[in-house]
């Protein structure tokens, strides 16, 4: 793509073959007027293009657009300077990029906003939606949207760096398209500039994989480096106890967790919300008599790593944090007032140097290795800093830099309601659904946002989809602060889409009630899966249900999921090859070309997909995302055990001779020889001789 000026001295984009794929580009800035009106300033004069080193600049009286070529699309970036020669006392959003695509639109894929204390941005509350347009209709959202237009077409709108300002983006029917920024009502200095984020607009083969290779640009523009962490998984107190979690309930849960160490490996045991005086004082509560480092040591003397939480970026009006400092928080424009809720100001030195000790002490002192920060968009504002160029977004930033340097290495840190791609890099870990709750819904709410931000997953951050909860009315007691309702497929559900989500693993039923089998199904997780399924219907599904997890050696696993109340038909395109359903443990045969399946109502189906070989194993019974370790050579199949006592289904076009290192059962099937292989004891392979 390029920029290029028309005869009308108008902007437009063109593709490689010279073909208007944008034109009337527009750069505006919106502030206020007299009487509450809203008024404009556009782009004035001549637009003159210029070329240095690989960037075209576009540039008139107070515009300049920075134009770069980057795969199949084009990076973009605004720079709008004030030169009426007055002063604006204040601006709400400037628009870097607008103009008209070539064709309408048919569908879009864009996320909503939430709203906190008056910020607008794409935190793990605000829904991801996929929507078919009408005429006249415009739909705005945060961060980035992919759309299809009416001749096919697939692309990708967004931004590709935050550095200052909350961003959004705008697409109609028709195929006028916006991309602005908030300027949180900051002022504009006569000869003063703002120079807007990078922007990206391209088209891709499809949207499902183009939005991984979006994301990509975007980590290397934001220059994120992730940690190489193994993935994490562990037990939070919230969703049983809520605030009223103590040192005995951590403990009961942590002793029932260790005595089922080997079915569930999990690494942390996280404290969360109920252990503190009040936000801004994090000293502990009564109910941690002996304090935060004693409780963390026990942790520790169990095998486990201890896990905190706490809000970052705030203090309760009443704490003595905020009656001593209350210059630390960001002020209202027009006068010295707090606003709204509390935030504290990081272009403050005095907040940052707090913040250090604060996360010094939870982790060096304390000790604690995993540190959820909550309540984060609530807790920014867009007001007066100390800086009076600070925005909410730099404070989001630079917080997370200041308490990220304050810890140790090995501390995992994990965001929660907190704005999401401007936070890639700077924390471990973010939560990217809504909270889930006791009922059927929220599932279906949480995993909703989670597959279509499937593409953030080990590039931003990793994801997490909040905790897994597989209790029902039998397992619990009085200290339940939530009774679930769940039914055994919505459960099984669930436990699909949280394999399928590739990403954190938090356990928050009260372990010491939970029964074998229940203990038994949350071991099916394990090893987990690392890597997210993409969605192969993101673009025709609301809610996808068609979940490919990739292949690991041999076998591919597809995940069916059916959100709705009806029974319904779904399917997957496949090469040939031994299909296995994992619930039911039932091996389907050779299939070519496509998996058809019926589910019932709020159900799933989990299907192995292997290679086709004169012997292969086909399934597992212990391992939802296994990675089958397997080899036919010479009329022998040589395949690896997961786990201790597991059950594999080998599937064969002669009869077994012999089988070494398992206990060998001939199954019934239609087609061919298949037998299930129970690995003896102690056994970490078996072999399988055909007969000739």
């Amino acid at each position: 793509m390029q920029i290029r000026i028309d005869e009308a001295n108008r902007l437009r984009i063109i593709d490689a073959e010279g073909r208007t794929l944008l034109d009337n580009l527009d750069v505006r800035l919106e502030y206020p007027g007299e009487l509450h009106n809203r008024l404009w300033l556009s782009a004035a004069g001549t637009w003159k293009l210029s070329q240095c080193g690989e960037v075209t600049v576009a540039q008139c009286d107070n515009a300049k657009l920075e134009c770069r070529q980057e795969g199949d699309g084009l990076l973009v970036r605004t720079t709008f300077t004030n030169t009426t020669g007055v002063r604006l006392r204040a601006m709400y959003r400037l628009i870097v990029l607008g103009g008209h695509w070539r064709g309408t639109i048919d569908r879009c894929l864009y996320n909503e906003f939430s709203s906190f204390n008056g910020n607008y941005c794409n935190e793990m509350q605000s829904t991801v939606q996929t929507v078919r347009l009408i005429p006249d209709q415009t739909v705005t959202g945060a961060d980035n949207v992919a759309f299809i237009d009416t001749a096919g077409t697939q692309v990708l709108f967004g931004f590709a760096t935050y550095e200052r300002y909350f961003p959004s983006i705008s697409v109609t029917h028709e195929g006028v398209l916006a991309a602005s920024q908030d300027m949180e009502m900051h002022p504009l200095e006569p000869g003063e500039s703002i120079i807007g984020d990078w922007l990206y607009l391209g088209t891709c083969a499809g949207i499902p994989r183009g939005l991984c290779d979006f994301a990509d640009l975007v980590a290397r523009q934001m220059q994120v480096q992730l940690k190489p962490w193994d993935m994490p998984a562990g037990h939070c107190s919230w969703y049983y106890y809520l605030n009223t979690v103590s040192e005995k309930t951590v403990i009961e849960n942590m002793t029932a967790l260790a005595a089922d160490r080997e079915k569930l490996p999990i690494r942390y045991i996280q404290i969360d919300d109920g252990w503190f005086r009040e936000p801004g004082d994090w000293e502990p509560n009564d109910k941690f008599p002996r304090g935060m480092k004693a409780i963390a040591d026990d942790i520790r003397a169990q095998g486990y790593l201890p896990g905190i939480w706490l809000l970052p970026f705030t203090a309760a009006r009443t704490s003595q944090l905020f009656k001593d400092h209350p210059d630390w928080f960001v002020k209202n424009w027009k006068d010295d007032e707090i606003y709204g809720t509390p935030s504290l100001d990081f272009s403050v030195p005095a907040v940052r140097e707090h913040t250090r000790k604060l996360f010094h002490k939870l982790s060096h002192e304390w000790g604690f290795r995993y540190i959820k920060l909550d309540g984060v968009i609530c807790n920014l504002a867009p007001g007066r800093h100390s800086d009076p160029h600070w925005t909410a977004l730099m404070n989001l930033r630079e917080g997370y830099r200041v308490l990220r340097s304050a810890v140790t290495e090995d501390t995992f840190i994990l965001g929660c309601t907190s704005p999401l791609v401007p936070s890639a890099g700077l924390v471990d870990g973010m939560r990217v659904s809504c909270d889930i709750f006791e009922r059927w819904q929220s599932v279906k709410d949480v995993f909703m946002s989670v597959f279509k931000r499937y593409y953030y997953h080990k590039r931003f951050f990793i994801n997490d989809a909040d905790c897994l909860i597989i209790r029902t009315a039998e397992n619990e007691d009085r200290e339940c602060r939530r009774l679930c309702v769940r039914i055994a497929v919505e459960i099984q559900t669930y436990v699909t889409a949280m394999a399928a989500s590739g990403g954190i693993l938090m356990l928050s039923d009260k372990m010491p009630l939970l029964s074998r089998d229940q203990i038994d199904m949350l071991s099916k997780l394990f090893p987990l899966n690392t890597e997210v399924a993409i969605p192969l219907d993101l673009m025709e599904s609301n809610v996808p249900g068609v979940l490919d997890l990739g292949k690991r050696g041999h076998t591919r696993i597809v995940a069916l999921i059916n959100w709705t109340d009806v029974t319904r038909d779904l399917q997957v395109g496949i090469n040939r090859g031994h299909v296995f359903e994992f619930w039911t443990q039932r091996y389907l045969g050779l299939c070519d070309h496509r998996i058809r399946h019926t589910l019932g109502p709020r159900a799933s189906a989990l299907f192995f997909i292997t290679d086709e070989a004169p012997a292969a194993v086909v399934g597992v019974d212990d391992c939802l995302c296994p990675t089958i370790g397997q080899e036919y050579r010479d009329g022998v199949l040589t395949a690896s055990f997961i786990k201790p006592g597991e059950k594999a289904t080998v599937a064969t076009v002669r009869e077994v001779q012999r089988c070494e290192g398992g206990q060998l059962r001939p199954l019934e099937t239609a087609t061919g020889h298949l037998y299930e292989v129970t690995a003896d004891e102690g056994a970490r392979m078996f072999r399988i001789t055909l007969k000739p």
